[in-house]
C-alpha cells in the first residue's frame, strides 16, 4: 500500500492506528492506491466509526 500511494509503511500504519491526522492529498492517494474514489474512501470510514461509537455507547466517554 505504502509504495502505491508514496508513503512508508511507518506512515500508513499511523494512519490506519489514528495516530496522524493525514492531509486531504494522503487520503486522495490512499483512495486512488485503493481503487476507490475519495468519498467512497470517507463514507465507508463514517460508518465504521458510527458503528465503533454505536457499540461503545455504554462507556463512559462515547464516542
Amino acid at each position: 500500500m505504502g509504495r502505491r500511494c508514496s508513503k512508508d509503511r511507518q506512515s500508513i500504519a499511523k494512519i490506519e492506528n489514528g495516530k496522524v491526522n493525514p492531509t486531504l492529498f494522503t487520503l486522495l492517494e490512499v483512495a486512488n492506491a485503493l481503487g476507490v474514489s475519495l468519498s467512497k474512501l470517507l463514507f465507508e470510514w463514517l460508518k465504521l466509526k458510527a458503528a465503533t461509537c454505536t457499540s461503545h455507547r455504554m462507556a463512559p466517554n462515547p464516542c
